[in-house]
């Protein structure tokens, strides 16, 4: 059983067939797909630009910043513009930029509309067949976690497993590959099934408290989520 003080071996691009997933993306994809023998993860972010092909650095933070408010609809006020950009720049500019080619839309609905769609039991919620994420307005503010990077973390299984042949979920993948070495769940809710398996663990990851937690019990998610955050941010 591998532990968190292990060697780093449980990179993106050596989940089992991970790898040859991502060597024949899904041609449906509309993501202008680069020419190349090979597309690992790693290749994900370095060969099929987010900032489209003619541009190959780093954006700006103020374009960061710009890309991020593209991906709200709606008329959301300015705090609450802020306080989405706030939770979703730590994913990295590279991920931001591939979800937004992938037309990953968010929306801010006052809490009587996204309870009355949703129930009061939930904060957010990914429509996958839209490629939308709703977000219940005063969860923005709940300082215990953030709806966002749990939504956004549904929204990146989508693309991921949308770039592959089939569609087949990264996060089924990663529940299975994954769970001789788990020592438990970061959540309760992360055991109910792999997409808040990988949602909660995306979550997990930027707060401070269950970082530790996830890092304890789950130490190939966590170097999973590291390896695949750090590459983006780069």
């Amino acid at each position: 059983m591998n532990t968190a003080g292990s060697a780093r071996s449980v990179h993106v691009s050596h989940v089992p067939n991970l790898g040859a997933c991502l060597s024949g993306p899904d041609q449906k994809v509309d993501l202008n797909l680069p020419s190349g023998p090979e597309r690992l993860l790693t290749s994900l972010f370095l060969q099929w630009n987010p900032a489209g092909r003619t541009r190959k650095g780093r954006v700006t933070d103020d374009e960061l910043a710009d890309w991020i408010d593209g991906m709200l609809r709606g008329s959301a006020g300015p705090e609450h513009r802020e306080a989405f950009y706030y939770q979703a720049w730590p994913i990295g500019w590279r991920l931001i930029g591939l979800l937004r080619r992938f037309s990953v839309e968010v929306e801010i609905l006052p809490d009587d509309i996204f309870e009355g769609r949703y129930g009061t039991k939930i904060a957010g919620h990914y429509v996958y067949r839209f490629k939308l994420i709703h977000i219940k307005e005063s969860s923005l503010f709940d300082t215990r976690g953030s709806v966002v990077l749990h939504e956004l973390g549904h929204a990146i299984d989508h693309l991921i497993s949308s770039l592959c042949n089939g569609g087949y979920r990264i996060s089924t993948k990663l529940w299975h590959w994954f769970a001789e070495q788990r020592r438990g769940f970061v959540t309760a809710y992360a055991s109910t099934k792999p997409a808040e398996y990988l949602a909660e663990s995306v979550e997990a990851y930027f707060v401070r408290d269950e970082h530790l937690v996830l890092q304890e019990r789950d130490p190939s998610m966590y170097l999973f989520l590291d390896d695949l955050f750090t590459i983006s941010a780069a």
